[in-house]
């Protein structure tokens, strides 16, 4: 099974590689490439643009092992790449419940936590790495984190069903927030700092309107934190923005 996913995937990144256009301005794109862990020095599986190693797996997600989640990265880069890939629509967000490094809305790699923890970093934060390295990598400028500190209230019953400020049906079950300035289709870690409780959330409306609150929760989300009973509770928001040449 490894070996045959391993051939195919050469096949598809070779094919894809000859094929594929320069960037702009006749510039040759850097090449997607995997090492397994037997081959690489860190002992971790690696995704590499060019000589650039641009993500590290050390563990299995789903049904894949880390090589083989290596070599399914590269043929998604290569993809993309082969189509056109915009390094300045690499970003963090959330598919599936769960942390990824997405382009255009398309998935690259999912984020699991114990490759996180490892590193002593939430997913969050390694998502954001991993971002990084590839904007960097392809000549995109990096994304940095920012901190929001404030309370969180919570929405759910009297809104399930309805349309949000997005143009999305509101879902109360789904992992997503309001928030006034955000904007629409980001992804903001909200954590409990009294308990280091966290929960990955999509900015898809517009609130909270009470003063002092910073970000309104879906029903979800809020009992990931335990803060339904609550109803309000101090929280850190953490997201990201792109830093440009001025440092702002």
């Amino acid at each position: 099974m490894r070996t045959c996913l391993r051939r195919l995937t050469a096949m598809v990144l070779v094919t894809l590689l000859a094929s594929a256009p320069a960037g702009a301005g006749g510039t040759p794109k850097p090449e997607p490439w995997f090492r397994t862990a037997e081959e690489s020095p860190s002992g971790a599986a690696e995704v590499l643009l060019g000589h650039e190693v641009v993500i590290r797996l050390r563990s299995p997600a789903g049904e894949l092992t880390a090589d083989e989640r290596a070599q399914v990265v590269a043929a998604r880069l290569a993809s993309l790449l082969y189509h056109g890939l915009d390094p300045n629509t690499i970003v963090p967000t959330v598919h599936g419940g769960e942390i990824v490094v997405a382009a255009s809305g398309l998935l690259i790699v999912t984020v699991d936590r114990p490759s996180a923890d490892r590193q002593g970093i939430t997913p969050f934060h390694l998502a954001l790495a991993w971002s990084n390295n590839l904007r960097k990598a392809l000549g995109a400028p990096p994304l940095e984190a920012r901190v929001e500190t404030g309370l969180a209230s919570w929405y759910g019953p009297g809104f399930h069903g309805r349309r949000a400020a997005s143009g999305e049906v509101y879902d109360q079950y789904a992992l997503t927030a309001a928030h006034r300035t955000l904007p629409f289709g980001t992804v903001a870690v909200v954590v409990r700092p009294d308990t280091g409780a966290s929960v990955a959330v999509r900015i898809t409306d517009r609130g909270p309107w009470v003063s002092g609150r910073i970000i309104d929760l879906s029903l979800a989300a809020a009992r990931e934190l335990g803060l339904v009973a609550a109803g309000v509770l101090e929280v850190l928001v953490k997201t990201w923005t792109v830093v440009t040449e001025d440092g702002r």
